[in-house]
């Protein structure tokens, strides 16, 4: 498996910025990823870790940048721009990894590209 990953880096699911300034780090400093697990299975995963603990983005992450910025917010990138995997935040699974959607057992992807990122803010969910 893959070394953990450091956040910021584009295309790859993490945790990114949704402006380009400067901006305070401290709420998600220390924080990577780690794919468990093969890309193009039903056993991918990509778990998030801060100081090598397990966290959920969904719960853990703070949805506000700081208060130097407070109409910006974090956003955890399920499926980055450009790719074809259906990969969702694992809602019923602990610490909430990331991984591909599957339909009556069988990997998702959509048809072509998508042309954007695509997920979610931290901390909200459907009610």
């Amino acid at each position: 498996a893959p070394a953990a990953r450091p956040t910021g880096l584009p295309s790859r699911g993490f945790v990114q910025r949704r402006a380009s300034r400067c901006v305070e780090r401290h709420a998600v400093e220390g924080l990577t990823t780690q794919v468990r697990g093969e890309a193009g299975t039903t056993s991918f995963r990509r778990f998030f870790l801060r100081s090598s603990k397990q966290v959920s983005p969904w719960h853990d992450l703070p949805l506000h940048v700081g208060e130097d910025a407070p109409a910006e917010k974090w956003m955890v990138t399920e499926i980055p721009k450009m790719t074809r995997a259906k990969m969702e935040i694992a809602t019923k699974e602990p610490f909430n990894p990331i991984a591909q959607d599957t339909k009556r057992g069988e990997l998702r992807d959509y048809h072509g590209p998508i042309f954007w990122n695509y997920g979610y803010l931290p901390q909200t969910w459907e009610d």
